[in-house]
């Protein structure tokens, strides 16, 4: 009777546990994270004023990520940006976000964003022009793409289709010096993490979570008549 007691609640547990597992992964995928900037920040193609922000994932198929960062209610796409994995020593369950140096008075400028409790991050890659300011200021080298990638930064969001995105992703990535030199970017310059298989971006319109339901229904009525049926009749 105990084991057919345990069944039956690891039963009511599964159907619980498909229904809210789907979300979970969702968030981990995408990397969404909400984000407040007290001052000023500078990021590839514009400077963002203080307020909240997301930050999210829009494509981690390679070793080239695209990263988009919108208002605080993702009604409105401020850029989309191309991003090279980068490792952080220690991951920290926390969001780190790091800063190039810049002059007293200048916005921060943003340099790397890593997810809570993952190793690896997304440095940023600025147009060459700015790139090769930032490292003099810095004193530390900067990522650089060519200038006339700027264009498709601040696209909005309507107009960001996949041709952009592989434009960005087939670019040569520098890595500009303070004293003004270029170093090829290796492609495998960082480890980027397996990621999970992509889920549909919309299910076809015939598809639907009835059955599903139905199923989770039914699955949890035969846990209960079988838990019903493990405790025996009832006493009178």
């Amino acid at each position: 009777m105990r084991i057919l007691r345990t069944l039956a609640v690891i039963l009511c547990a599964g159907a619980a546990g498909w229904i809210v597992t789907p979300r979970a992964r969702a968030d981990v995928w995408d990397k969404k994270t909400t984000v407040e900037f007290k001052q000023p920040v500078e990021i590839p193609g514009m400077v963002l004023a203080p307020g909240k922000y997301v930050m999210r994932l829009m494509d981690s198929q390679s070793d080239r990520h695209i990263v988009q960062i919108y208002n605080a209610d993702e009604s409105h796409l401020y850029a989309t940006l191309l991003t090279i994995p980068d490792d952080l020593l220690r991951a920290t369950g926390k969001t780190v976000i790091t800063f190039e140096e810049r002059k007293n008075g200048s916005p921060e400028a943003l340099k790397a964003w890593f997810y809570p409790g993952d190793p690896t991050g997304e440095e940023f890659v600025y147009p060459k022009p700015r790139a090769f300011q930032l490292a003099q200021e810095s004193k530390q080298n900067v990522l650089a793409m060519p200038a006339a990638m700027e264009k498709n930064i601040t696209k909005p969001a309507t107009s960001v289709q996949e041709t952009h995105v592989a434009e960005m992703k087939k670019v040569p990535v520098t890595s500009v010096t303070p004293q003004k030199q270029e170093m090829q970017i290796a492609r495998n310059m960082a480890a980027s993490p397996t990621p999970p298989p992509a889920a549909p971006k919309q299910l076809p319109k015939t598809a639907s979570y009835v059955p599903l339901f139905a199923f989770l229904g039914t699955l949890a009525v035969a846990a209960g008549g079988l838990l019903r049926w493990a405790s025996g009749p009832p006493l009178n």
